[in-house]
């Protein structure tokens, strides 16, 4: 509700996770300040960033990788800002490739766009440069300016920045891909610099004009970037992969390139030992090996990207050669590149075949080629199980394949890549194993920690190397959820090695978990919620034992740590459970009880406060109960009102089960069901949605608990019968709910209201009087809600309402609109309209009512209380007439009263009701000028056209007035209208040649005019119709 006191208190946050993209708003404003800042041409000179637009930078960039871990967040802002930053750069770009000539050199400098790159390589390493990319601009004419300018910040290495070139490559390797001959679009680019240090291979200048050729300055330029550290070296593999693989390039520079490459692999590994290695451990010079790991990523892209492996003749033996040289044994990275590649050419070589022969006369000397399984490091052998896995999910095999003409040293490696998996020395139980720990069960992780891990724990020889491994590294990782699902999976794979669990690995965990006191930074530094869960844990244990604790000192000492627990931890449903233990164990002194509440009052911010109110239910004074029912509806947030419905609901539980919290007087329990009706009317909406829906679901669980618990309590509460029949019509409305879950609860509730035992009264009397109005309505829907859910204790065979099944519940709940008592039919009525406007199970709700009407007189004959098709109209008319400014009841009444005319469920009721319903909705128009409700009020009119000639008159007229309303849609659907009443429908009768004339002018103005136009036409339109409807209308008789 819009007046609704909670409604602007929500928070941002749902959990310890971003869900959204909370900046957005100051992102978008400091987004706009920086790009017209980096936009003035008059500052491109400057060889620094302007102070303002440097500070907006680093604030940005903070803004960014708050969401390193849920990048997805940026999403529905991504393209905005990706094209508000490239616009800037291409305009920059283009202005840098200008200004090249002896007059205009300094007139862009290459330092002034640096905050700008920065942002955007910012946005590539949160969300990343794949996702990126399909927001860059990808014209033709950008290839050129951003060749030429890269290439002159290359040449200037120290007076540009690393983020800069960085976005340039990858921005060329999306423009790598324009489907246009590179021939075509090479205009010539003369008087470059030469690069600084290039390694590559020297370009010759073409003889006429000096000039160098397009695609070769393009593949020197990635040369030169393949034997540089960081991320220069990734971007210019992914630019040159995609240049390379190009039709126009695959059979003229490929081979060449791959020639290239192979040589620099086979003469960076045979170079000498550097000297900044370890003397322990022989190893390449750091430039040797990066030559090494750029001639490698970049095979890896380039044989993902190509088609075939025709380019690869003759060049197969040397680069396996090259990816099995000793050399990079002390280099893990180098190891798992070499495997990637050696894996991705596998799968290019050899396309998925069937063959009888499986390799049996593979050579021995090819043995420790792709042998990376056995390697100890971890990214060698995450690639090369991957390589597995994908040979033998394609049962790759080494056959002779003429048209590939497959050489023999290939066949050898993969013979030897499937004898491996045989090897029991150096991969047990391979293929069993890898079947086991295939992509689809590792790629959820938690599938493969506690299901995957567990089924690879029955081999023996994985068991106790798996225990040791989660005990002594995972539960220490830094990720909370790692540390999670490592204790999940110990749980898993401890009953498999109870005896190894407890003698080695247990004792050594012990150790650093026991001592006298926890320290301090383990319950205040950050990450102590996980250390003040498992003391609260620890704790609840050891009163659920009844354990000696010891004295006072100690127990405070553990009411403390329940403190600290509530105060820090993000879920305290769990921690409420086990100091309700506590309590019930040890006790708490007057102290301690005023902290709780003294927590509860103050208002503190976040879970804090939620968790003391949880805290409240395991406390026993009226003054707690009587806080309890107060923060139902007072509560500032709509999570302290959901867990003061659980708490409460945990309060009464406590105190009717067990003499130790004292017996619930009469009036005690109707002050607890009171509050938690009071609940059920929460309707807060905010950006997350109907969150009012936690409370009301709470309540109706809190409810259906007392209950069930004590039956005195259902006693008790029909002894009142204006409370009973208050909780059992809002009961009845929640039943009609769109949620499926919350529909579920009030339906369980419904039938232990209806079906549930009766205890004996405070009065002496096994249950109230069978006459009074409470017990008339309670048998009275008996006969329309059978009894499902709750077991029958009479044994009958019933069929209860599927109450989770939307179309199945409304078509059996309609019928309790028959009911004698007036309150109850308004309220399911109201829950039944407010249903019908939800899509989808809307229909369901609509036709249920529509079926009902069906069965029901036109008028009231006498026959009793009930409702007839005049009292469905009256109510419609009614829940119209509200004051509230409110869509939650009007709009709904809109719709179903629509609907319900359009399938003719109600033209049987008498004439004298549609006057009062089209002065309502006229009201509502008039009052309520909301351009939805106003669409839904000109719809409406439409329908009640139908129903008798006063009433098309009066609809005429209205939608005769909306057409010059000023909004132009609404124009529109008045027109719209008013052409399916007068030329579709056909509401006119006895038309004669006069009437005709009239109808087909005034078709052609509905569907020739262009209402969406505010032009003087329309206006003309607009009178002419308006005389010609109302003649038409008042002339002639309008059947019902």
């Amino acid at each position: 509700m819009a007046d609704d006191k909670h409604e602007a208190v929500a928070g941002d946050d749902v959990g310890s996770t971003p869900t959204f993209f909370k900046e957005h708003k100051a992102f978008l404003k400091m987004l706009g300040a920086v790009a017209e800042s980096a936009s003035g041409t008059e500052t491109w000179a400057q060889t620094s960033l302007p102070a303002d637009e440097e500070r907006a930078v680093r604030e940005m960039c903070a803004m960014l990788e708050l969401y390193q871990e849920q990048p997805t967040c940026l999403d529905p802002y991504l393209e905005r800002i990706v094209s508000r930053l490239m616009a800037v750069i291409e305009e920059y770009v283009q202005a840098y490739h200008d200004s090249y000539t002896p007059e205009q050199k300094d007139r862009v400098s290459a330092a002034r766009m640096n905050g700008v790159f920065e942002l955007v390589y910012m946005l590539c390493k949160v969300r990343g440069y794949k996702v990126v990319l399909r927001f860059f601009p990808h014209s033709v004419a950008n290839v050129e300016p951003v060749l030429t300018t890269l290439w002159r910040h290359t040449a200037d290495l120290g007076g540009s920045s690393w983020t800069a070139r960085y976005v340039m490559l990858i921005w060329l390797s999306l423009l790598a891909m324009v489907p246009f001959d590179l021939e075509s679009i090479d205009s010539g680019i003369a008087n470059l610099p030469q690069l600084s240090s290039s390694a590559s291979t020297s370009v010759q200048a073409s003889p006429e004009s000096g000039t160098k050729a397009l695609v070769d300055m393009w593949v020197e330029l990635g040369k030169f970037y393949l034997h540089r550290p960081g991320c220069d070296m990734e971007g210019a593999a992914v630019m040159l992969a995609r240049l390379l693989s190009r039709k126009d390039t695959s059979t003229t520079l490929q081979p060449a390139f791959i020639a290239w490459a192979t040589h620099e692999i086979s003469d960076a590994a045979s170079g000498h030992v550097g000297s900044n290695t370890s003397s322990s451990k022989k190893g390449l010079a750091i430039g040797s090996v990066l030559r090494i790991n750029g001639a490698l990523r970049v095979l890896c892209h380039l044989f993902l990207a190509m088609d075939s492996a025709d380019t690869l003749r003759g060049q197969i033996g040397p680069l396996l050669d090259g990816l099995q040289s000793d050399a990079f044994e002390q280099h893990s990275v180098t190891r798992k590149l070499a495997t990637k590649a050696a894996q991705r050419l596998a799968l290019l070589v050899l396309p998925p075949l069937s063959a009888a022969k499986r390799c049996a006369a593979a050579r021995p000397s090819a043995r420790a080629n792709l042998g990376a399984g056995a390697d100890t490091s971890s990214p060698a052998r995450s690639s090369a199980h991957s390589t597995i896995d994908g040979g033998v999910d394609n049962e790759l095999c080494a056959g002779h394949d003429a048209d590939l003409e497959i050489s023999e040293e290939v066949e050898a490696c993969l013979g030897a890549l499937l004898q491996r998996l045989h090897d029991k020395s150096a991969f047990p139980h391979g293929i069993s194993v890898l079947q086991l720990a295939d992509f689809f069960s590792v790629g959820n992780m938690r599938n493969a920690f506690v299901v995957a891990s567990r089924k690879i724990s029955e081999f023996a020889e994985y068991r106790e190397p798996l225990l040791h491994h989660l005990c002594t590294v995972t539960i220490y990782h830094w990720d909370l959820k790692t540390r999670e699902l490592a204790v999940e999976a110990l749980r898993e794979l401890a009953p498999l090695a109870p005896e190894y669990m407890a003698t080695r690995l247990l004792p050594e965990m012990l150790v650093l978990s026991v001592a006298e006191t926890v320290p301090s930074r383990f319950t205040e530094d950050f990450g102590a919620s996980l250390t003040l869960a498992a003391l609260a844990s620890y704790i609840g244990c050891l009163s659920r034992a009844g354990w000696d604790i010891g004295g006072s000192q100690t127990r405070d000492r553990y009411f403390d740590y329940f403190m600290q627990a509530l105060t820090m931890c993000s879920k305290p449903q769990s921690i409420t459970v086990d100091f309700t233990v506590f309590v019930d164990t040890y006790g708490i002194t007057p102290d301690q009880h005023a902290r709780i509440v003294h927590h509860v009052q103050e208002g503190g911010p976040g879970s804090s406060r939620e968790g003391f109110v949880l805290a409240l239910g395991a406390l026993r004074t009226p003054a707690d109960f009587e806080m309890l029912c107060n923060l139902i509806t007072e509560g500032a947030t709509v999570e302290i009102r959901r867990d003061a419905g659980l708490a409460l609901g945990q309060f009464g539980q406590r105190a009717l089960e067990t003499e130790q919290g004292g017996r619930m007087c009469d009036g005690d329990i109707l002050a607890a069901v009171g509050a938690l009706l009071s609940g059920l009317h929460d309707r807060t909406v905010d950006n997350r949605g109907d969150v009012g829906s936690w409370v009301r679901q709470q309540c109706l669980c809190s409810l259906q608990h007392l209950f069930t618990v004590d039956s005195r309590v259902l006693t008790c509460v029909c002894s009142d019968s204006d409370l009973a029949l208050r909780l059992l019509g809002r009961i009845l409305h929640a039943a009609t709910e769109k949620i499926d879950r919350l529909r579920a609860s009030a339906g369980l509730l419904l039938e232990s209201f209806l079906y549930g035992q009766r205890g004996m009264h405070a009065h002496g009397t096994d249950k109230p009087d069978a006459d009074t109005v409470v017990e008339r309505c309670i048998e009275e829907l008996r006969a329309f809600i059978p009894r499902g859910q709750l077991e029958d204790s009479r044994g009958a065979d019933s069929k209860g309402i599927s109450w989770a099944d939307s179309e199945s519940a409304y078509g059996q709940l309609v019928y309790a609109l028959s009911v004698s008592e007036e309150s109850l039919r308004k309220l399911l009525f109201e829950g039944f309209v407010v249903a019908g406007s939800a899509e989808p199970m809307g229909k369901f709700a609509v036709n249920a009512v529509a079926a009902y009407a069906g069965t029901l007189p036109a008028a009231d004959r006498g026959l009793g209380p009930g409702w007839t098709v005049d009292g469905i109209i009256a109510e419609l008319t009614r829940l119209l007439l509200t004051d509230k400014q409110t869509s939650r009841l009007i709009n709904p009444a809109l719709i179903v009263s629509d609907q319900l005319i359009e399938q003719g469920a109600l033209l049987a009721a008498s004439p004298k009701v549609w006057i009062p319903l089209y002065r309502a909705v006229q009201r509502v128009a008039f009052r309520l000028r909301a351009p939805q409700r106003l669409m839904l009020c000109v719809k409406l009119y439409g329908s009640l056209a139908l129903v008798s000639s006063e009433v098309a008159r009066l609809a005429g007229d209205s939608l005769l007035a909306h057409i010059g309303h000023p909004i132009p849609k609404i124009r529109q659907v008045a027109a719209d209208q008013l052409y399916t009443m007068l030329c579709i429908n056909g509401v006119v009768a006895d038309i004669d040649e006069e009437c005709e004339t009239s109808l087909r002018e005034i078709e052609r103005l509905l569907s020739e005019t262009e209402w969406m136009q505010d032009t003087d036409s329309v206006k003309a339109s607009r009178g002419r119709l308006a005389e010609l409807v109302r003649q038409v209308l008042r002339d002639k008789s309008v059947p019902r």
